[in-house]
């Protein structure tokens, strides 16, 4: 181990064992998230809305995006490209792309029973 990793490790024991272990855990916590990242989860809390993402079609209700983003990184392009909405307008266009899909779908089982008819 590099001595710069020990004094690290020694300052860091130091501190836990002055401050105790709950102390740390909140600093250490509180610091994960993002001001940005933290800051839309709290305005789509306000406002009773959620979290979408366009560019992975997914969407985050306020307390599962600080969840997830408290362990993974959000980069500023991520952020950026986030939207705060309605979560029934998710529900509303999941429900018309399944219409779209089933439509497709008795379409061709239709042309396929019909081949078969021969």
């Amino acid at each position: 181990m590099r001595k710069e990793n020990i004094v690290i490790w020694v300052f860091l024991l130091q501190v836990f064992l002055l401050k105790g272990p709950s102390a740390i855990f909140a600093k250490i916590v509180s610091k994960m998230l993002s001001d940005r990242a933290r800051k839309i989860a709290d305005e789509a809390k306000a406002k009773g809305l959620w979290i979408y993402s366009p560019s992975y079609k997914r969407w985050y209700s306020p307390e599962d995006f600080k969840h997830i983003f408290n362990y993974a990184d959000a980069n500023e392009d991520f952020l950026k490209q986030l939207q705060i909405r309605d979560p029934l307008e998710g529900v509303s266009a999941g429900f018309q792309r399944m219409t779209e899909i089933q439509n497709k779908l008795n379409i061709f089982a239709k042309r396929v029973l019909e081949y078969y008819k021969k």
